[in-house]
C-alpha cells in the first residue's frame, strides 16, 4: 500500500459492515468526504479506550523521536514486534481504521498512473493498526501492522 487511501463513505457504513449499533457510539449519517487521505494527514481510527469505543481523527504515519523523516505508514510484519522502529507500539492498543478503498501507482516510464482499489460490491475495507497516543508530540499517531 503506498498510504493514500479513501474514506469517503459514511460512518453508518462502516459501522454497519463491523456489527457496531447505535448504542455502542453514536454517530452521524454524513459521509466523511476524504477521497485522497494522505501520509501527515488526520485519518478516522476506532479504537477502544477506558472500556468505551471511540472514533477519533488520528495522524496518519509514524516515527519515533528519533527519526528524522518523513513518517511511515506501513510495518512488515515479520520484524514489526521486535525491530527497534515498530517495537515500542507493542506495547499499545489495536485500532481498525475504516476505508472506502486504496491508491496502488504503477510506473510507466516517468509517468506514475493511479489505480484505486475498492471491493466490487463497494463495502468498506478496514486497516489493523497498532497506535500509539503521543503524549509529548503534536498530535496523536498510528502505523500499519498486522494484528496477529
Amino acid at each position: 500500500m503506498c498510504g493514500r487511501f479513501a474514506q469517503y463513505n459514511s460512518r453508518i457504513d462502516f459501522f454497519e459492515a463491523l456489527g457496531i449499533g447505535p448504542e455502542e457510539l453514536s454517530y452521524d449519517a454524513e459521509p466523511i468526504g476524504r477521497y485522497n487521505v494522505s501520509p501527515g494527514t488526520k485519518v478516522l481510527l476506532l479504537n477502544e479506550r477506558d472500556g468505551d469505543l471511540k472514533f477519533d481523527p488520528v495522524y496518519w504515519g509514524y516515527g519515533p523521536e528519533w527519526w528524522d523523516k518523513p513518517p511511515l505508514i506501513n510495518a512488515r510484519s515479520e520484524i514489526a514486534a521486535t525491530g527497534r522502529m515498530f517495537k515500542p507500539l507493542w506495547e499499545h492498543g489495536r485500532a481498525i481504521v475504516p476505508a472506502s478503498g486504496w491508491f496502488e501507482w504503477k510506473k510507466d516510464g516517468d509517468q506514475k498512473q493511479p489505480y484505486f482499489i475498492y471491493q466490487r460490491d463497494k463495502e468498506p475495507l478496514f486497516f489493523c493498526k497498532r497506535h500509539i497516543y503521543a503524549v509529548f508530540s503534536r498530535t496523536q499517531r498510528c502505523i500499519s501492522s498486522d494484528l496477529n
